[in-house]
């Protein structure tokens, strides 16, 4: 009974499974009714398999996928403190603890090398213990020479920024470029982030353009690089989808557009358009200077000018000298520079 009971128990996933991603639904039913078998008749390596198989189909079975582990860690089964590690390190089924993940790659000592791959990404990323760049790198290449090709990512990005080996770009291109070509997001944005350093930014463009959807800092990187060509259309366009997101910068950096875009309507006796534009700077400049995570004085400077000559809002003295106040706190040196400018233009 207790046999049929189990079996039933898979039969009714069936509604989690999807057949689109998932291959084959029979032969993944039958596979799994195998492994249960397998476990009911002794085999504890059955536990590993079939939480693996429950870990790769759908997220509502990683609960399963990590007793299965547990249960194969306590008895001591072969493999079983790097799945353990790997449900800690991505929360699958259990709350993300680097800690915990730390401990068991470390158990599994170097006998998988998925193991060594997460604990170069732990020592290089700080995360459950001290970074350590040195033992990263180190790391990265024992699991790279045991065939875990995605250890090139995070070897390219060590020589990138001479993290843990000296900065060398061009060996970093070597590592991370085959990826890129195989649309690793991760590999395209350092690449991008590579060509900028060396100057080349057509090359940074092309690649930028690659996950400007993914990362909201390569929209406002290439919001730069059109801005630099004179491309302010463009420029806005990537600056105004960072801005969508909510980044801080992009936020400024089209504030900023639209504010002197304003400015020269004003001078030119377009002063309704010019409402239109200030109002829109002011609230990008507004929402920009109120990030906590991410102060950006430039922004403060603007915004206290808005405030103080009621550029998009009504004048309010004490708010502007309040931004002020902040843009100085950050060290702007550009905040009473503006502010004189402002003056002699008022005059």
């Amino acid at each position: 009974m207790r046999r049929f009971i189990s079996l039933f128990a898979l039969l009714i996933t069936i509604h989690a499974v999807s057949l689109s991603q998932n291959g084959n639904f029979r032969e993944i039913i039958n596979k799994r009714m195998n492994l249960q078998r397998q476990i009911e008749n002794g085999n504890k390596n059955a536990l590993n398999a079939l939480g693996v198989s429950y870990l790769e189909q759908n997220p509502t079975d990683y609960d399963k996928a990590f007793k299965l582990f547990q249960r194969a860690y306590d008895l001591g089964v072969e493999n079983s403190a790097f799945n353990l590690g790997h449900c800690y390190y991505h929360g699958y089924g259990v709350n993300v603890d680097y800690t915990k993940a730390l401990k068991l790659f470390l158990e599994d000592n170097g006998k998988t090398s998925g193991a060594l791959y997460y604990l170069g990404a732990l020592y290089f990323n700080g995360n459950g213990v001290a970074v350590d760049y040195d033992k990263a790198v180190d790391y990265f290449q024992k699991a790279k020479e045991r065939g875990y090709t995605s250890s090139d990512i995070f070897l390219g990005i060590c020589y990138a920024e001479g993290k843990g080996v000296e900065k060398d770009e061009t060996r970093a291109l070597s590592l991370l470029l085959p990826f890129a070509y195989k649309k690793n997001s991760e590999a395209q944005y350092n690449v991008a982030k590579i060509y900028m350093n060396l100057g080349n930014d057509e090359k940074a463009l092309y690649w930028y353009g690659k996950v400007a959807t993914q990362y909201s800092t390569a929209s406002v990187i290439m919001g730069d690089i059109y801005k630099k060509e004179g491309n302010i259309v463009k420029a806005k366009d990537f600056y105004r989808q960072a801005s969508d997101y909510g980044v801080a910068m992009g936020e400024y950096k089209l504030g900023e557009i639209v504010y002197d875009e304003g400015v020269k309507l004003e001078s030119n006796g377009f002063d309704s358009d010019a409402r239109e534009k200030y109002t829109e700077a002011f609230q990008l400049l507004k929402d920009a200077s109120e990030d906590s995570e991410t102060p950006i004085p430039a922004a403060m400077r603007l915004l206290q000018a808005c405030y103080r000559y009621g550029r998009g809002t009504e004048e309010n003295v004490t708010l502007a000298e309040k931004w002020k106040s902040e843009a100085l706190k950050h060290k702007d040196k550009n905040t009473l520079e503006l502010l004189e400018m402002e003056i002699k233009r008022k005059k």
